[in-house]
């Protein structure tokens, strides 16, 4: 019965050795296809004692490469058909809006614009609107772009400031309104923006 004891041991060693061997070759597997994806990702052995397999960072490890992006994210603005939606640019919206007013007063408005918030930022941005401001206005215009100068919170300022006037009270929306108008509707009073239907194109 010996005999049959260490036999019958041998032959339950030996499968827990295949066993364990398919194991670390699927283990094995799965850390080869998270280190396509992600470089900082260490094996589950760690390593053996000389440090094969273990994965040393460097700072280019940590860089991400830019090309045509650092372009196309500003261009979004103006032609947002780059990302699928539809909806007129900046430019459309200058052409529209000036559509409203004078000649003489286009010449105003065009001598005076003042660019704000954090999208002002972008390297050229405000070269590019007096492009687009000059391809919509009469020939020689004279035409003045000038950055805020404190564009990110220029609008929370502004806010601020008439939240602190004795009559803002007039601008606000009381709890009753809100409820029978819904959370689409401004008050219209100096300081909101009113409505205006898009004009229809000349022929």
């Amino acid at each position: 019965w010996d005999v049959y004891r260490v036999i019958r041991r041998g032959d339950e060693l030996g499968a827990e050795s295949s066993g364990g061997e398919d194991e670390e070759e699927r283990l094995a597997e799965i850390d080869a296809a998270i280190m396509e994806v992600d470089a900082s990702h260490i094996p589950a052995d760690g390593g053996d004692s000389e440090g094969q397999g273990a994965i040393v960072l460097t700072p280019e490890d940590f860089q991400i490469e830019l090309g045509i992006e650092l372009c196309q994210t500003p261009e979004i603005l103006f032609t947002p058909s780059i990302v699928g939606m539809d909806s007129c640019g900046l430019g459309e919206l200058f052409s529209q809006s000036l559509a409203r007013f004078t000649p003489a007063e286009r010449a105003l408005i065009g001598g005076n614009v003042v660019v704000s918030g954090g999208s002002s930022l972008f390297r050229g941005m405000e070269d590019r609107i007096r492009y687009e401001l000059t391809s919509v206005l009469p020939f020689g215009s004279n035409v003045v772009v000038r950055r805020a100068r404190d564009p990110c919170l220029d609008a929370w300022k502004g806010g601020s400031s008439l939240a602190a006037m004795q009559d803002s009270r007039l601008s606000w929306m009381t709890r009753a309104e809100y409820e029978e108008m819904g959370v689409g509707y401004f008050k219209e009073h100096v300081c909101s923006n009113r409505y205006v239907a898009t004009p229809e194109p000349r022929p």
